[in-house]
């Protein structure tokens, strides 16, 4: 299931040049979808699984920031790690990565080997430059989990530069 949503503006510059949205799959409105949609929003709230998402971000936020402490290219943010600026790094501001050296593409191949599974981008910050590695555990990671995800990444970092 997913949406988009946007505002009446970009709305009108989709609609004049497409005539509307061009989005659609073979199951897109189907009613089973929607109703296994509607039951899983169920259970999020039944086992109350968005409360301790709050918790394990700060916890690690927490971890990342041990486990990348001296490793002056990289700043975490919201969770990401990148070469750029963060209002959460006590880190200095400093340019991306050179896109040729194509950063983002060889952490991941790095944290694969080191059995951590991440998401890698490039382009962030101008559509070329700009690299980010995106982890996402799961709702009710552990603590274990997490320290295992930041120790993983970290070394990764490190084993990548």
């Amino acid at each position: 299931m997913g949406a988009a949503v946007y505002n009446r503006k970009a709305g009108d510059v989709i609609r004049s040049v497409y005539g509307g949205p061009q989005n659609g799959h073979t199951f897109t409105g189907h009613t089973t979808a929607c109703a296994a949609g509607v039951a899983v929003q169920r259970i999020i709230e039944r086992e109350r699984l968005i409360e301790p998402v709050a918790a394990n971000g700060s916890k690690l936020i927490s971890l990342l920031r041990d486990a990348l402490d001296r490793v002056a290219s990289v700043a975490i943010l919201e969770g990401e790690v990148t070469s750029s600026e963060s209002s959460l790094s006590p880190l200095p501001p400093r340019p991306p990565f050179d896109p040729g050296s194509q950063a983002f593409l060889r952490l991941w191949r790095r944290a694969l080997q080191n059995g951590l599974i991440c998401y890698p981008s490039g382009g962030n910050v101008d559509g070329v430059a700009g690299d980010t590695i995106i982890i996402s555990p799961r709702y009710n990671a552990t603590d274990a989990e997490l320290s295992e995800i930041a120790d993983k990444l970290g070394k990764s970092v490190r084993e990548a530069r």
